[in-house]
């Protein structure tokens, strides 16, 4: 969510498929409430989750907060 190259990048493809980009502080999801607020309640949702911009932008920490959050 700080840097947005990224997201512009892969903007067009998660339209194309159909998909929800959601922009995260790369530093964790305290950082951004309304973001952990939307994983948990979608979570029952998702069949694929996919992050872009590697572990510059979204640390191994960061991955392991997104799966405990949606219970992968």
């Amino acid at each position: 969510g700080r840097n947005y190259p990224d997201a512009l990048a892969a903007g067009p493809a998660v339209g194309d498929s159909g998909g929800v980009l959601l922009l995260l502080d790369g530093q964790g999801l305290d950082g951004s409430p309304p973001a952990r607020a939307w994983l948990t309640e979608h979570r029952s949702a998702f069949t694929l989750i996919r992050l872009v911009g590697g572990p510059a932008a979204i640390s191994a920490a960061v991955e392991d907060e997104i799966r405990a959050t949606v219970g992968a």
